[in-house]
């Protein structure tokens, strides 16, 4: 379950999707997400349940995300549940108190940081368009003296996929292991060069990884194996995944959040089960286009119809952009694995 705190930043990314109109999720929701929280904690009987505090910038909202969490936690005692919490941030509002707090609820913790800081900054600015890494960074080297796991969460555009390599091992060298990288093929054109460089910059990482890092190499190959040769499920959104928008309202996928045609209930009445039932029959249909790929049942362009949806306005659409960088990810992986694991 993903809770949108915030649809506002203090940030202003080049690329972003938040909404010009800003919203907070209010107090007076709390009670109702935390009903819509307990059935799906009885739906899932010893099951793991996640719950991941999303935005905008979701610690502009942290009195509430303290809150919502000392909530949960008295939910999942009350049913002998385990509860797993995530944020994912910009990293730039990590004061003292605020660390100490995710860290004493075991949050898994994401920052979002787009390279060194030339290429950060490009992106990733202040309201006063001054660049943030500086406090970035500074803020990330802070979690990882208090010996707290951190992902770092690059999104790759095609402005930055050249340094792809350069801020990998930036990063990994600075002790930094978790370093995750985004496509950001949703609002802009990857040309086939555009591809083949973001080819060529996983290659080199895993060059480097295989010659300097070989336990690190088998971890990143272990992921590209599971992304690219494991067979993915249907979708699962609607069903045991969920979005809470600001407002309360219920989506099945991040990536349409306000739009309200794609409103599945909302946490005050509840869900629409027709409606329900209605985007899961879209996840049964395969794309036509995808039908004689190898990765058909592999890749996220056949089976994320509300990715396609924002890219094509089309569910069984798929971004070519997607299933461009797919194959290569297929094809490099099968190549790297000749060198053994």
């Amino acid at each position: 379950m993903t809770i949108w705190l915030t649809e506002d930043c203090n940030l202003r990314c080049t690329y972003c999707y938040v909404s010009k109109h800003p919203r907070y999720l209010k107090k007076e929701m709390i009670p109702y997400i935390a009903d819509f929280f307990e059935q799906q904690v009885l739906l899932h009987e010893n099951e793991i349940l996640h719950v991941d505090f999303h935005g905008g910038e979701p610690l502009l909202n942290f009195r509430l995300l303290k809150h919502l969490v000392h909530v949960f936690s008295l939910i999942g005692k009350k049913y002998d549940a385990v509860v797993r919490y995530h944020i994912t941030t910009n990293g730039t509002l990590l004061s003292d108190d605020t660390l100490n707090f995710l860290i004493e609820n075991d949050f898994n913790i994401s920052v979002s940081v787009d390279g060194q800081k030339e290429q950060h900054d490009s992106k990733r600015k202040y309201k006063d368009g001054k660049g943030s890494f500086s406090k970035v960074f500074n803020n990330l080297s802070r979690v990882q003296k208090l010996n707290k796991h951190v992902r770092v969460r690059m999104t790759l555009t095609t402005d930055t996929v050249g340094y792809y390599y350069e801020n990998y091992k930036f990063f990994f060298e600075k002790g930094f292991t978790g370093v995750v990288a985004i496509p950001d093929t949703t609002q802009q054109k990857w040309s086939k060069t555009d591809v083949q460089e973001y080819y060529i910059q996983q290659k080199k990482i895993l060059s480097y990884l295989r010659e300097n890092h070989l336990e690190n190499f088998q971890y990143y190959l272990h992921n590209m194996e599971g992304c690219s040769f494991r067979k993915l499920g249907k979708c699962d959104g609607g069903k045991d995944s969920f979005q809470i928008s600001t407002t309360g309202m219920i989506y099945p996928c991040s990536m349409i959040v306000g739009n309200l045609k794609f409103s599945i209930g909302n946490v005050v009445d509840g869900l629409d089960n027709q409606k329900v039932a209605a985007f899961a029959e879209e996840y049964e249909i395969d794309n036509l286009a995808c039908s004689d790929c190898i990765l058909k049942d592999r890749c996220d362009g056949n089976r994320c119809k509300y990715i396609n949806y924002a890219v094509n306005e089309d569910f069984h659409r798929a971004s070519g952009a997607m299933c461009n960088i797919h194959q290569k990810d297929y094809h490099l992986l099968k190549e790297m694995l000749q060198y053994g694991k």
